[in-house]
């Protein structure tokens, strides 16, 4: 009977002791703290990334080539060479000034230079392809084979040219014009190049 009264006033004692003991609990051990509240670390924020400015793209653009040409008057044939350099715009349709100088002989030893300068009209068509005009003054001089005395011409000239950019915005390309020049006599003929532009 006593021991029956003893387990009793145990169970009674463990079921008061319940509510004290969650009381504890939840009094002392705490559940984990959300992000952001006091006691949890904040996250660290990166700091912004420096804005880096595109650079503008220039609408100018320089071209220097070398240059083969052939001028045919009358009858005879002169073949040479010579530079060719022009400053402009870089837009999709662009103006420029060109300077172009030659110098060659003929086969029958007949010494000649020629100096133009020019306006000129690019379009770039698609891609690299570019097909223009250019129109100016031209000067040439040829030399007699007898005594060296030189032959002068100048006046209007106007060419016809097909070309190709390799790159975007600077790179080599190649170009082709066929030419005339008036002096009183047509003069006529190609001229091939081989430039880089920057």
């Amino acid at each position: 009977m006593k021991a029956a009264a003893l387990s009793l006033l145990a169970m009674a004692g463990l079921l008061a002791a319940a509510p004290a003991r969650a009381q504890y609990d939840e009094l002392f051990q705490r559940a984990p703290a959300e992000p952001g509240e006091p006691g949890e670390p904040a996250e660290e924020t990166p700091p912004p990334e420096p804005k880096v400015e595109e650079a503008t793209p220039s609408h100018t653009q320089a071209r220097f080539s070398v240059v083969g040409a052939y001028r045919g008057v009358y009858d005879l044939g002169l073949g040479g060479g010579g530079i060719d350099f022009s400053f402009g715009g870089d837009y999709p349709v662009s103006g420029a000034f060109e300077l172009r100088i030659l110098y060659g002989r003929s086969i029958g030893g007949l010494g000649f230079g020629d100096v133009a300068a020019m306006g000129s009209m690019m379009a770039r068509l698609g891609g690299g392809v570019r097909l223009g005009f250019a129109l100016g003054l031209e000067a040439m001089m040829i030399a007699r084979a007898t005594n060296g005395d030189l032959m002068s011409g100048g006046g209007l000239t106007g060419l016809f040219r097909l070309g190709y950019d390799f790159g975007r915005t600077q790179g080599f390309f190649v170009e082709g014009d066929g030419s005339l020049l008036y002096t009183g006599t047509v003069i006529w003929g190609p001229t091939l190049g081989v430039g880089y532009r920057f």
